[in-house]
C-alpha cells in the first residue's frame, strides 16, 4: 500500500501509540511533544488514509496486513446472542 510510504517517521510513531492504546495526551507525553502537535500528526495520517477516526484507521491498517482473520480474532459475545433473536 502506497500510503505507508507516505507517512513520516513521527506519524509512524504515533500511530505505533495509538495502536498500544493510548489516548492523545498519553501519545504526547510519550513522544515527548504536545497534544496539539499529536492532533496534527493525526489529522495528516486520517487525510492521507482517508479515514475520520482511530477506529477506521485501525482498521484500514489491520486489512491492509491480512495478518489476521476473523477465526484468530475470535468472536464477540454479541455474536452468540443475535443468533438466538428473531425479529
Amino acid at each position: 500500500m502506497s500510503r505507508f510510504n507516505q507517512l513520516s517517521e513521527r506519524e509512524w510513531e504515533v500511530i505505533e501509540q495509538l495502536l498500544r492504546g493510548k489516548n492523545n495526551k498519553l501519545i504526547a507525553s510519550a513522544l515527548d511533544i504536545t497534544v496539539s502537535t499529536v492532533e496534527f500528526h493525526l489529522n495528516n495520517i486520517y487525510r492521507k488514509f482517508n479515514v475520520g477516526s482511530r477506529l477506521e484507521l485501525i482498521l484500514k491498517l489491520w486489512k491492509a496486513t491480512g495478518k489476521a482473520t476473523i477465526e484468530e480474532l475470535g468472536y464477540s459475545p454479541v455474536d452468540s446472542l443475535e443468533k438466538g433473536i428473531e425479529n
